[in-house]
């Protein structure tokens, strides 16, 4: 089995022994160290596709790019976290590092332990990031995320489209391209726009179920959407496209109503014998469920080819009485022509000018649309239905189907009618009930109390997968499972009990042993006696519509396991959670939060804030722990009220707490705003940062204790170079050589600008510069002490304020010692007095130290740029040390010049 990869980490550091040890660190760890020290290398090795895991970078890199500077251009072409290794601490350099990279922030020698810690924290935030990217990804919900865009008044105007996955424009049918960088007004109609901001604003203010459903007319689209903040002012939505689902949805319960008002009709029709109320109960309940206005029922006599009067209701006596002195022919008017065509016929409107129709008669009535359906038995036509309306309503395409079938079934209630009124054709009825049952869309089936069957249509019986001939004489228990005989024993049961039974689903077996759903209803036969002889029921096989419906909720199957998946992924994360209702008390939460404040109470509503967060006021106030009057200084408790109470979220504040079991910790908070079942809740989020604050802690005694140690250093410094220069001043005071004592007197002065310097850097505060102005001043002064002369002459000082590093500091005071000596030793010599000028000015990096006299020059023979006295050598050498020249005029005095960059 392959061995897994060691994780790879890009180490930028400038500094060499720290970039030493620090490998060394992670090495020894397990990690692959690439090292480099400027911002350059680090995006070469990046742009090379060098198998870098993270990257580990320096702020201050030296000379060049600046950390920060390399990390935005890696950040811009390559994902990868990246975390800053600085001894920076200063709020404003953090929060820079921050707008670049949320990987975190390590401060330089805080320890190996929060290294490392940080690293893996580094790597697992990656990780989430990555598996929470590819779950939108690959989402098969549409994810689009939205930037709020607000007007003048501070209130929602428009959203922006900042990014959609691929699922979006499958449900939406629009393009990422197309949407992203637009806002919504952009892409909707005025009046859709507005819809649609209006509801996301009222949902991301609590003031509606983040939960929605949404009708897109520019898309002619239904969508399901789920709506939740992610950071200021920006949110997502996640949405499915239930158009299709809303349309099967509308299709079945239509179709179920339908089904149902054509089943209840029938029954109803069924319970009566009498011809004349079964005719008028089926008009009644027809023209009802349509809502039209009249209707008619012809029936046919098959011996003279006519249509006589049935029927009929909504119409005027004068109307009726018309039609019923004129019996139609078979193919004569509507009625007729129905009756020989067999085939419905629909006029959707202004029926009083089909010729076919007594139009003055029909226009009186204000009648103006119009379906007519015939009434068959197999072969022959016993009758048609009218139904008519007036305007306004007009009857439909879609209502045709309901007559036809109403027409199919009451078929079967006026053949029972007429056997019932005409028993000397008792046997022609049976043939006539046999066909229409047969040639019915239904399946239909008979059998006795016992269950036996006795009769069963076609349709019934190729259902099951049977020829009718196949079936009479079996019982119920043949085409269902005991479990399934249960619920068809119960619903026989009431049906003899009560005479029917409504519309209802069963599962069958089919011939070959599948199971199928069928939508049955039921009525009970009497006999002579009206004792229950037989039980009648009609069925549909529903199992195409019982698929659709399956297909329709598994979209949302399917969005509920993706939310489950989401939680699962929440569970995992080491931040702490709690989640508090209206009352303050905690609803939910996750195990990083009990793991953090080590708590073992409940998270059903009981606990509240100081049963986990305990802060030092609660620890003083035990009894008062989360009650308003005795938590009012508790910072905690007062963020969780502030939002509860709706005001706006607490972000990043720090916190002493005290865990279940007395040890302390310091975390890091926030409190946002939640919306759960239409109330406002608060969502509570903590990370410890115990080991940081501890961190800060060591490295600012340890900061303390070398400043100390430097001053210290600097003073025994100080009074080393004091010594020095005590123990010269003795020997040239003890020296009968003037040469020497002169000599020893150059030396003095010489340390002497050397102490200048430590007294400047002992006072102050910063050991790594000092101001020229105040130094130069300062050893000016004092050369000017030292020499008797001097005070013969006049010193002028123009030196510019500026700091420099302390070895050019050096360099430039023992410039200055020489120069300054030089003249006030040479310079004036058999004068009475003169002008010492010393003069520094800085011109961005250049530096230029002037000292220059009036006296009485140098000795013409000698060229200043070879002249070899020591001081002046010195001079020479440290202006070539400083990357600069050294040049000497003279004429009416001296002018020295030293220049160099800083």
């Amino acid at each position: 089995m392959e061995e897994a990869r060691a994780q790879t980490i890009l180490l930028v550091e400038d500094e060499p022994l720290v970039a030493m040890a620090e490998t060394m660190t992670l090495e020894m760890n397990g990690y692959t160290v690439i090292t480099v020290g400027t911002g350059e290398e680090a995006i070469e090795i990046v742009r090379n596709g060098s198998a870098v895991d993270l990257v580990l970078m320096d702020i201050d890199l030296g000379p060049g790019m600046s950390g920060t500077d390399a990390a935005t251009i890696i950040l811009a072409e390559r994902e990868l976290p990246l975390v800053f290794l600085s001894s920076h601490t200063e709020p404003a350099v953090v929060e820079q590092t921050e707008g670049i990279t949320s990987y975190g922030y390590i401060v330089k020698n805080c320890g190996e332990t929060v290294l490392l810690a940080s690293i893996r924290m580094a790597f697992r935030l990656y990780e989430s990031r990555r598996l929470f990217a590819d779950v939108v990804t690959h989402s098969i919900n549409g994810v689009c995320v939205h930037r709020v865009i607000r007007d003048e008044k501070g209130e929602p105007f428009d959203c922006e489209y900042l990014q959609v996955n691929g699922a979006f424009e499958a449900h939406t049918g629009l393009s990422a391209p197309a949407v992203t960088g637009r806002t919504i007004r952009g892409i909707f109609p005025r009046e859709e726009a507005d819809d649609v901001i209006r509801l996301y604003a009222d949902v991301l203010a609590g003031r509606a179920d983040s939960r929605q459903e949404l009708y897109f007319a520019a898309i002619e689209s239904w969508f399901e959407l789920s709506i939740f903040p992610t950071r200021k002012e920006e949110f997502a939505v996640v949405l499915s496209n239930i158009t299709e689902r809303k349309r099967i949805q509308e299709s079945i319960a239509a179709h179920q109503r339908r089904l149902a008002e054509v089943n209840r009709i029938a029954v109803l029709a069924n319970h009566e014998l009498v011809l004349d109320r079964v005719l008028a109960l089926i008009l009644e309940e027809t023209v009802t469920s349509l809502d039209a206005s009249a209707g008619i029922v012809s029936l046919s006599d098959p011996d003279t080819q006519m249509l006589s009067w049935g029927a009929s209701l909504g119409l005027s006596d004068e109307f009726v009485d018309q039609y019923r002195r004129t019996p139609a022919r078979m193919g004569e008017g509507l009625a007729g022509t129905i009756a020989q065509t067999r085939e419905p016929v629909f006029i959707p409107e202004d029926v009083s000018n089909d010729p076919r129709l007594a139009r003055p008669m029909a226009r009186r009535e204000g009648l103006d649309s119009y379906i007519g359906v015939p009434i068959l038995a197999a072969d022959q036509v016993i009758g048609v239905m009218s139904i008519l309306a007036r305007a306004p309503r007009h009857l439909t395409e879609e209502d045709v189907p309901f007559c036809s079938a109403v027409g199919a079934q009451v078929g079967w209630a006026i053949v029972n009618a007429r056997l019932h009124a005409e028993q000397v054709r008792a046997q022609e009825a049976n043939r006539l009930f046999r066909t229409i049952s047969d040639a019915a869309v239904f399946g239909s089936a008979i059998a006795d109390t016992q269950g036996n069957l006795v009769y069963v249509n076609r349709s019934f019986a190729r259902v099951h997968g049977y020829e009718p001939e196949d079936l009479i004489g079996r019982h119920l228990s043949f085409f269902h499972t005991p479990e399934q005989m249960e619920a068809v024993d119960r619903t026989v049961t009431h049906m003899i009990r009560h005479g029917y039974f409504e519309p209802v689903e069963t599962w069958h077996l089919r011939r070959d042993g599948t199971e199928f759903p069928m939508l049955m209803s039921g009525v009970v036969i009497n006999d002579a006696n009206g004792a229950p002889h037989y039980i009648g029921a009609s069925a549909v096989d529903i199992t195409a519509i019982k698929r659709a419906e399956e297909r329709a909720f598994d979209a949302h199957r399917r969005l509920e396991d993706a939310l489950e998946r989401a939680m699962t992924i929440m569970s995992a994360v080491p931040t702490a959670v709690l989640v508090f209702d209206p009352s303050e008390h905690i609803v939910d939460g996750n195990p990083a939060a009990r793991r953090m404040f080590r708590s073992s109470s409940p998270l059903n509503g009981t606990a509240r804030c100081g049963d986990y967060i305990r802060c030092r006021h609660c620890l003083e106030h035990r009894e008062g722990c989360g009650d308003t009057a005795m938590c009012c200084d508790c910072e905690i408790n007062a963020a969780i009220m502030q939002v509860l109470q709706g005001g706006p979220a607490v972000d990043d504040q720090e916190k002493e707490v005290e865990q279940a079991d007395g040890e302390r910790l310091w975390i890091r908070f926030s409190v946002v705003p939640l919306t759960l079942q239409d109330e406002r809740c608060a969502l509570f989020v903590a990370q410890d940062v115990s080991a940081h604050k501890e961190a800060e802690s060591q490295i600012a005694r340890q900061l303390a204790e070398k400043e100390t140690l430097l001053k210290e250093v600097h003073h025994r410094v100080k009074n080393s170079i004091a010594g020095i220069r005590g123990l010269l001043t003795l020997q040239a005071a003890s020296s009968g050589s003037e040469e020497v004592k002169t000599a020893l007197d150059d030396a003095i002065s010489r340390v002497r600008s050397m102490g200048e310097l430590y007294e400047k850097l002992l006072l102050g505060d910063e050991y790594r510069e000092v101001s020229i102005r105040e130094y130069a001043e300062g050893l000016v002064a004092s050369i000017r002490e030292v020499h008797p002369a001097s005070g013969r002459v006049a010193v002028e000082t123009s030196i510019a304020d500026f700091a420099i590093d302390t070895r050019t500091a050096v360099s430039v005071g023992i410039i200055l010692n020489e120069l300054v000596t030089n003249a006030f030793k040479y310079a004036f010599a058999g004068r009475d007095g003169g002008t010492l000028s010393v003069g520094i000015d800085r011109h961005a990096s250049a530096v230029t130290i002037t000292v220059r006299d009036d006296g009485v020059g140098l000795d013409p023979d000698r060229a200043p740029q070879t002249a070899s006295g020591l001081g002046l050598t010195l001079v020479r050498m440290l202006a070539e040390q400083l990357g600069g020249t050294f040049t000497m005029e003279t004429g009416l005095g001296t002018r020295s010049v030293v220049r160099f960059e800083l």
